[in-house]
């Protein structure tokens, strides 16, 4: 007559009508025995749950202490690089600037030099300071076009041209 089928936890009947409260003390009798077996398991794994818990806890311990030193020592080494990346910048504009230094040196060491020649200070005292040699003349060429003759004591000198 009626027939249980595994798979489906269902009664099929031949010539049967549904009615639901026929079926309805089958689906609590289905229903109660998973139940039972689902209190079985929990029971179990209570019984097992205490060491379990414990070993689980500790990894989970063991894994966010690796986790938080792992982020530690990648801060660290972050910083670290970050660091260096600067040093390494500041080295460069601290070379550039020493090379544009040396060059700065060299020039003022080749315009010492010719300042302290002979014919540059020569050529100074006779722009600037208007000094001759002896036996020299020196003219002066005023602004309204006039000539000016100057001794080596700096005295003007009378030409026979003038009267």
């Amino acid at each position: 007559m009626a027939e249980k089928n595994k798979k489906d936890n269902y009664i099929y009947a031949e010539n049967a009508t549904f009615r639901g409260d026929i079926l309805d003390s089958h689906k609590d009798e289905v229903i109660s025995e998973k139940r039972k077996a689902r209190q079985e398991a929990a029971g179990k794994k209570r019984k097992l749950s205490d060491a379990a818990r414990k070993r689980r806890n500790r990894r989970r311990l063991v894994v966010l202490a690796i986790f938080i030193i792992l982020c530690a020592v990648i801060g660290l080494v972050g910083k670290s690089v970050v660091n260096l990346v600067q040093l390494e910048s500041e080295k460069k504009a601290r070379e550039a600037e020493l090379e544009t230094l040396q060059q700065q040196i060299e020039k003022d060491e080749a315009t010492l030099k010719e300042v302290n020649s002979d014919e540059y200070i020569e050529q100074q005292a006779r722009s600037e300071l208007r000094m001759i040699k002896e036996g020299e003349v020196l003219y002066i060429i005023n602004s309204d076009g006039s000539k000016t003759e100057v001794d080596e004591d700096g005295n003007p000198v009378k030409n026979e041209n003038d009267n």
